[in-house]
């Protein structure tokens, strides 16, 4: 039995967690934690599992005494690069706790989403485990539209880059619609300052079909984040053939035409989604299907990596 376990949110994070329950042929688990407290695990050692991954984040800190209660292999799941870990202000130390549970004995394994990462570490019970994913039924189906409608449909985190992400498309010429999700009461006024009140709407709270809806139908994404793990968002505007703007933090990804190489130059920003709004029908859609194509690469290999690191432990076990 393989079990991984993590928060019940929307997040990348979590969406790690749970494809990483399928990179397994046995039987496997996703355990949601919806409570602040431990008393959602205290059964879980009726499952009797061989290896139980859980998301390093503050739930598992305040409950670390529940470690000893799980049977087979442990290990913590931290996902960040060390550069949104220090954006963060707590992850960094979260690391250097999970670093001491390996060296006590609590865990027996770090699983990090960043190569980087544990290639620096340099120790065999940290291990580099990226992103899995499932491809569901999202199935390429991209139509050329005339509509310059862009979309910003990730968290607002500070390593995001919203601020300048917004200021950027307001240089744009070419743009007719900014589409946005959970668009606070700072966002809001931004988007008034900078002059996009009266083209922008604010999505809120998107369900998984009309998330992968909105996808479909827009013409550009932007992820132009200061620092990025994996970033499931561009994959799955990617993999529906839907163009991203993208900075060279998403190190999985090598198309220049979608290439912001400074994320704090607005005017390159505003400019290259112009380059992209210009483009002929048959040069979009040429577009289009690359970005698939980076999709499947990607999910080809993080789906290898991680299948062949969790059968390797499980069968040593």
């Amino acid at each position: 039995m393989f079990i991984t376990i993590g928060p019940d949110n929307h997040t990348g994070f979590r969406k790690h967690l749970e494809e990483l329950s399928y990179c397994f042929n046995g039987q496997s688990k996703f355990i949601r934690i919806k409570k602040r407290g431990s008393e959602e695990l205290k059964n879980v050692h009726l499952l009797k599992p061989k290896l139980t991954i859980i998301g390093g984040k503050n739930w598992i800190i305040r409950n670390y005494k529940i470690l000893n209660k799980i049977p087979g292999k442990k290990g913590i799941l931290f996902c960040s690069p060390l550069a949104q870990a220090e954006i963060s202000k707590e992850e960094i130390s979260n690391l250097l706790i999970y670093i001491k549970w390996l060296e006590e004995g609590r865990i027996d394994y770090l699983f990090t989403g960043s190569k980087d990462l544990a290639d620096t570490l340099k120790r065999d019970n940290v291990l580099y485990l990226p992103a899995p994913f499932r491809k569901y039924n999202l199935k390429y189906d991209k139509k050329y539209t005339n509509r310059n409608t862009i979309a910003i449909l990730n968290d607002k985190m500070p390593h995001k880059n919203t601020a300048n992400t917004l200021a950027g498309i307001s240089k744009s010429k070419l743009i007719k619609e900014v589409l946005i999700n959970g668009a606070e009461k700072n966002w809001l006024r931004l988007i008034e300052l900078f002059g996009l009140k009266a083209i922008t709407k604010n999505l809120g709270f998107l369900s998984n079909s009309e998330y992968y809806e909105v996808l479909n139908k827009v013409k550009l994404t932007t992820h132009l984040s200061f620092s990025e793990g994996f970033c499931y968002a561009a994959l799955e505007s990617l993999y529906l053939g839907t163009p991203v703007l993208i900075t060279p933090t998403l190190k999985w990804f090598y198309n220049t035409k979608l290439l912001i190489r400074d994320p704090e130059d607005i005017n390159e920003i505003g400019d290259k989604i112009d380059e992209i709004f210009s483009l002929s029908k048959s040069d979009y859609l040429e577009l289009s299907i690359n970005c698939r194509e980076i999709a499947e690469s990607a999910i080809k290999n993080n789906n290898y990596a991680c299948v062949k690191t969790i059968d390797s432990i499980i069968k040593l076990i």
